[in-house]
């Protein structure tokens, strides 16, 4: 990773943060600058705006929550368990991983009028996502039926 891709990285990791504690409307760029010890210029050269920064942050989100479903069909159970191991890995070892959980949870509640961020937040949906795996899982007997 080049230095142009770790700052990038920082200054996400910053405004994860602060988008955390103060929501989408309550964060500033100033602030964001100002916790990652940048110059309001230095984010704008990676970053047009909060809302392109707050759009990479939800991309991110969204990356991690999408599920194979190819992969899911074959062996429902299995692939179920790999997940949940997947998860409980990364949130004993990554805290950004964990707070891109909160941080997400705070984007379905947040209205920020950007079609973009709509859509792919509809395209997540993980109730939607599991059912045909759920599904087929207990079609095979993997997963029983109480």
């Amino acid at each position: 990773m080049d230095k142009g891709d770790e700052r990038k990285k920082q200054l996400l990791q910053v405004a994860l943060d602060v988008f955390i504690e103060k929501g989408y409307y309550g964060t500033s760029t100033r602030e964001i600058a100002r916790r990652a010890g940048v110059s309001s210029g230095l984010l704008f050269h990676y970053f047009s705006n909060k809302e392109s920064i707050y759009l990479e942050l939800v991309k991110i989100g969204v990356e991690e929550m999408k599920i194979d479903m190819e992969t899911a069909l074959e062996a429902p159970c299995e692939y179920l368990f790999q997940t949940m191991k997947n998860i409980f890995e990364q949130l004993e070892s990554n805290p950004t991983f964990g707070k891109m959980f909160v941080f997400m949870d705070n984007v379905q509640y947040t209205t920020v009028n950007d079609k973009e961020i709509e859509l792919l937040m509809k395209s997540i949906d993980i109730c939607r996502q599991w059912v045909p795996v759920i599904l087929e899982g207990q079609r095979r007997g993997e997963l029983g039926v109480s």
